[in-house]
């Protein structure tokens, strides 16, 4: 117990410690953190602008190459590896102060609700302050991706192997995988990468009555989800060391291995404020960008802030990500002529489709009971869990032994549903079908971005009929459950509104403005209602929903769900999206923005053409490992 201990403090004290040697500046040793603008390099290879779970990704893999140099360029601060980022318990308190004061518009189908547009702003970027979850989505939300914009090597083969290659998996215990039933394919994981994932070594044991109903009902209980069977209800790996027992994100992987190279700096807690064009370029020629501009974070003056301009030999790469790579994109004048020509931004390139193809997953909570339900010991008692007594012995279980509620970050099993597993109506896609692209989508839409919508529904409704995408994620504990969309139809978009660098943009989730989205999201709470509680394993506890209350009607099950769903979570995607140029897109299959001699990339959620059924930590991840290989097979070249 002691030796646990006295390990903890000394890799807790040895971080701390690299870290402060790091951030010294005078003579460069190896990589590291850059404070003084003299120290600088004149130009680098690379520029990324993002320190996050792309961006570092990507600058680790390129630093690999001893003499290929790299500089990455953060908002957010870095930080000095606290337990609010590595404690699973205490990661809800991560984001606090760490995120961007994003604001969303008023959510017309929400009663006008306005909802955080949360985006990291630290070291680490989203892999440093979300749920840990880990999961992937099914092979038809990649493959859907290779049709979309027509190269099968972002369809799941594709990614697949990249998915293996950031994860460093931990199988659980033969005894633990027997006590909770969780079943596990080897080979559907990586073992050599930098990430660590294991399943939580405690667990509430009601988490397995969500399996045993789903079995009893005869859904799919997938043998390993993150084998591309990810349809049905599982034990979820997290992002957790498999000993520490603490979160394994971007910061404490990618980059602090990086940190041993010379040709790695980062300058943190800096704003790029817009991309620089080739000097001297003739007016319509092919764009050139060759190196950014940025000023200290907390500026609150742009025209009077510090300006510095840094060059890049090579290629310049957005990794900030859905809210930020849009914006950097508008103010550098590559976007909307429409919107651009309205704030009298000069137009490098004309590309309707920046900011444009906003998703994410809405979802909504609902209260359950489980009258006979008995926790088996005081330690499975969540309601005892708060009492002095008992919330000290569960933190020395952590402290000491890395075990107990302590190792939870978030839920260990999910549930994702097909159209035919919630079995509704296919009329209601023929419905879909039959309207016309731009019904649902805002008025001004550009017609490139109308065709490339009309060309995700059509794939979209295809996959939903084929049962090859989930529809809706659901859950069910003791005392709540949950449903969010997991693939839906509604779009909104990301812009600026200013040419202050400094000014927050507009975002609009838009959600649940396509009629298909409320009929899964209602007729899918229904479905968790009426046909789940017949489950015998749910039987024995009484599991009963209370709120929604059974039996409502579609409009008061509406008005209610409108006050109660959270536009968002947090998995914001698809403002820079990998489709054709003639279909809204923004990068080509390469993430090269279109219109810019292939020296600008996006490497992040924005890419995304559609919005995965899974949580997106790990498809992030999968992107910017690949990302990172096509960038280094063209320096082969």
């Amino acid at each position: 117990m002691a030796f646990k201990t006295s390990h903890y403090l000394v890799r807790a004290l040895l971080a701390t410690t690299l870290h402060h040697v790091h951030v010294a500046s005078g003579t460069p040793m190896l990589g590291r953190v850059i404070e003084r603008q003299a120290d600088l390099l004149d130009s680098y290879d690379y520029i990324v602008v993002g320190g996050g779970t792309a961006g570092l990704t990507v600058a680790n893999r390129l630093t690999e190459i001893p003499d290929v140099t790299v500089l990455v360029l953060e908002a957010g601060i870095i930080d000095e590896l606290k337990d609010k980022y590595l404690v699973p318990k205490l990661i809800s308190s991560a984001g606090q102060g760490n995120t961007w004061p994003y604001t969303s518009e008023p959510q017309t189908q929400l009663s006008n609700r306005r909802s955080p547009l949360t985006a990291a702003k630290v070291l680490g970027g989203g892999s440093a302050i979300n749920g840990m979850e880990f999961d992937r989505g099914s092979k038809g939300d990649y493959d859907l991706w290779g049709e979309i914009i027509g190269d099968e090597g972002w369809s799941w083969d594709g990614l697949f192997p990249y998915f293996k290659k950031t994860e460093k998996f931990t199988p659980p215990t033969d005894e633990w995988a027997e006590e909770m039933g969780i079943t596990y394919d080897m080979d559907a994981h990586g073992h050599d990468g930098p990430i660590h994932s294991s399943y939580s070594p405690f667990m509430y044991e009601t988490s397995k009555l969500f399996i045993q109903a789903a079995r009893e009902l005869g859904l799919p209980v997938p043998k390993d989800s993150l084998g591309g069977e990810a349809i049905g209800a599982f034990f979820s790996p997290q992002s957790l060391h498999g000993t520490l027992r603490e979160r394994s994100f971007a910061r404490n992987t990618y980059h602090t291995t990086a940190e041993t190279r010379e040709n790695y700096h980062v300058v943190p807690s800096v704003t790029v404020t817009k991309l620089i064009n080739e000097p001297g370029a003739e007016e319509g020629s092919e764009v050139n960008i060759v190196g950014v501009e940025y000023v200290p974070s907390g500026s609150a003056d742009y025209d009077a802030a510090e300006k510095i301009i840094v060059k890049a030999s090579k290629e310049v790469i957005l990794s900030a990500g859905s809210t930020n790579t849009p914006r950097i994109l508008q103010l550098s004048g590559i976007g909307s002529k429409t919107l651009l020509d309205s704030l009298e931004i000069p137009v490098l390139v004309d590309l309707p489709g920046v900011g444009e193809n906003f998703q994410d997953h809405p979802y909504s909570f609902q209260t359950w009971s489980a009258k006979n339900y008995t926790p088996s010991t005081p330690l499975q008692d969540r309601s005892q869990a708060v009492r002095p007594e008992m919330a000290s012995q569960i933190e020395a279980m952590y402290r000491e032994n890395r075990t107990g509620p302590w190792c939870i970050s978030s839920p260990v099993v999910l549930g994702f549903w097909s159209w035919g597993n919630v079995g509704m109506d296919t009329a209601l896609l023929d419905a879909s079908d039959a309207e016309d692209a731009e019904t649902h989508l805002r008025e001004g839409t550009h017609p490139s971005v109308i065709a490339g919508y009309a060309r995700q529904k059509q794939l979209i409704l295809k996959y939903f009929r084929e049962n090859k995408s989930a529809i809706i994620e659901t859950s069910i504990d003791v005392s709540s459950g949950f449903a969010s969309l997991a693939k839906p139809l509604s779009r909104g978009y990301i812009r600026i509104n200013s040419t202050n660098p400094l000014a927050a943009p507009i975002g609009d989730y838009r959600a649940l403005t396509h009629p298909l989205d409320w009929s899964v999201l209602i007729e899918s709470i229904r479905w968790l209602q009426n046909v789940w509680p017949t489950a015998p394993a749910l039987q024995a506890v009484a599991s009963t929903p209370l709120s929604p209350r059974p039996g409502m009607s579609d409009t008061e099950l509406r008005t209610l769900l409108a006050g109660n769903t959270n536009p968002s979570m947090y998995h914001l995607v698809g403002t820079c999206a990998m489709m054709k140029e003639e279909e809204g897109g923004c990068v080509d299959a390469e993430l090269k923005v279109y219109g810019t001699r292939g020296r600008l990339r996006v490497v992040d959620a924005s890419i995304m053409p559609t919005i995965p059924g899974t949580h997106t930590q790990s498809t992030v991840y999968a992107i910017a490992e690949k990302a990172s290989d096509m960038i280094k097979a063209g320096l082969a070249k």
